[in-house]
């Protein structure tokens, strides 16, 4: 008789988790905490535990402070590095993003397009009537001057 195996409890590593208890402030604490296990028990069902442990460890470096990075002046990597935070880089890391995300959710980008256009519909009928209203006003008070 084989003995079915219970499902493994996916625990994000605790190292990591510790250095960003000690490193976060307390009022984003819990909040970045809880980011990173919902998404590390959705790369776990996905990709598996190996993917998504890097990808915690991943997190947790970026969220420490910037100047506990190691940067090493003047080497390919720094220019790299330039050239990724340029603001060409990063507008094209923006749109890559926009374009990945409209894929992912096509009915949110609908909704997200259809609210700006009548935003923008709506304020530009505003601004029009207020002007027409204005200068009509101003006509009839230099008609009535003369």
């Amino acid at each position: 008789m084989k003995r079915s195996r219970a499902p493994r409890q996916e625990v994000q590593p605790w190292l990591a988790t510790l250095l960003l208890r000690a490193v976060l402030p307390s009022a984003a604490r819990e909040y970045v905490l809880g980011d990173l296990a919902e998404g590390y028990r959705r790369l776990c069902d996905d990709r598996g535990e190996a993917v998504a442990r890097r990808w915690y460890w991943g997190q947790a470096i970026r969220a420490l402070n910037p100047t506990l990075r190691i940067t090493l002046r003047g080497s390919k990597s720094t220019r790299r590095r330039a050239w990724r935070s340029s603001p060409v880089s990063t507008f094209l890391q923006d749109t890559r993003f926009a374009l990945r995300t409209i894929g992912r959710r096509p009915s949110m980008a609908l909704v997200a397009i259809v609210t700006l256009a009548l935003g923008i519909g709506a304020s530009t009928t505003t601004a029009s009537s207020t002007a027409f209203c204005c200068a009509r006003c101003h006509t009839m008070i230099l008609r009535a001057s003369s």
